[in-house]
């Protein structure tokens, strides 16, 4: 087993291999250290490239929400399907402090591996993103917004999920880092797991939040896609090939 990506150990409040390299297209010849070197929507490859995949942290909650239940929805515009949420602006967000910048950085580590561009900035230029918007819910977990369901096989690249901790709450950076990964690798199509070290496990882990390189037997209890996420068998998934698939590595 190989362990790609880490986080604490602790209760989660959201319920075929390849080295492809996606979005690979160069914005220009000069060299650059890391991504906060490159557009929002862009990573660091030796130079500014386009990334695999850009997901927007919200942490204002800024934007004028609207409520279309029957729609997929999308990040670029504002529309979601989460009932709860109803159509408006909202008034809080994750608020202002020194956790909020830990965690930022802290989802850059845990999915620094793959081609996905990590933005508390909301893209500037017509690309895909996906978008999770921290708001007061009415329980601790975060929420996908995607017409009412999963989205399987990552086929909406501008996904909306919901997230409900803040900088006030009793929670630490860590903790916030884990759950905020898992919520964004959700989008993709992945499953809860009976793993209690793995990423996607719903509850409280005796071991780090791990995306994990094995076959990790999924949570049927909860709702999944049934996809063949690199195991051959839809009754398991790992993780980190279902996200070098859909997101590219980097390197």
């Amino acid at each position: 087993m190989t362990t790609v990506g880490s986080g604490s150990a602790t209760a989660d409040p959201t319920d075929a291999t390849t080295t492809e390299s996606k979005g690979s297209s160069s914005s220009g010849d000069e060299g650059c250290a890391d991504d906060s070197e490159c557009p929002s929507w862009q990573i660091c490859n030796e130079v500014c490239a386009d990334a695999g995949h850009v997901v927007y942290l919200n942490f204002d909650a800024e934007g004028g929400f609207v409520l279309d239940s029957d729609s997929p929805s999308d990040a670029e515009i504002d529309r979601h399907a989460c009932e709860f949420v109803g159509s408006g602006t909202l008034d809080e967000g994750y608020g202002d402090g020194p956790k909020r910048d830990d965690v930022l950085a802290g989802v850059k580590e845990f999915l620094a591996p793959y081609r996905v561009a990590v933005t508390d900035e909301r893209p500037s230029e017509p690309v895909d993103y996906s978008m999770v918007v921290f708001t007061p819910g009415p329980n601790a977990n975060a929420v996908s917004c995607n017409g009412g369901e999963l989205d399987c096989d990552d086929l909406n690249p501008r996904d909306v999920t919901f997230f409900h901790l803040n900088e006030g709450d009793a929670f630490d950076v860590e903790i916030h880092t884990r759950f905020l990964t898992t919520a964004i690798v959700r989008q993709t199509g992945l499953a809860s797991t009976e793993d209690n070290t793995d990423i996607m496990y719903p509850f409280l882990g005796e071991g780090p939040g791990l995306i994990q390189d094995a076959c990790v037997e999924i949570r049927t209890s909860s709702p999944y896609c049934g996809i063949d996420a690199g195991c051959g068998d839809i009754s398991e998934q790992n993780a980190h090939q279902w996200l070098a698939e859909k997101w590219g590595l980097r390197g």
